[in-house]
C-alpha cells in the first residue's frame, strides 16, 4: 500500500520531524532519530536532502517514496 501526503504539508523537514511525518501515516516503528543516523552512515536511508549550514533538510514526500520501496515484511518476526 502507498502512501502520500497532501501537498500543503510537502515543505522541508529536519531529521528530527520525519518520526512525526511517519507516525502521521500509521508507521510507528524504525524512523526514530538514532535509528535513522545510523541507517544514514550504513548508507540504507537513500533519501536525497539539502544541506542548510550543517542541517539535513529532506522532502516529506522523498522520506515516504523511501518507506514505499523498502520490502514489506508480513507475519510474525522469527
Amino acid at each position: 500500500m502507498a502512501f502520500t501526503i497532501p501537498e500543503e504539508m510537502d515543505r522541508f523537514i529536519t531529521l528530527k520531524e520525519i518520526p512525526n511525518v511517519m507516525e502521521a501515516i500509521g508507521v510507528k516503528r524504525g524512523f526514530s532519530r538514532s535509528s535513522l543516523n545510523r541507517k544514514i552512515a550504513q548508507g540504507n536511508f537513500d533519501v536525497p536532502y539539502i544541506m542548510s549550514g550543517h542541517t539535513r533538510l529532506f522532502r516529506p514526500s522523498d522520506v515516504i517514496a523511501h518507506w514505499n520501496r523498502l520490502p514489506k515484511q508480513v507475519g510474525p518476526v522469527k
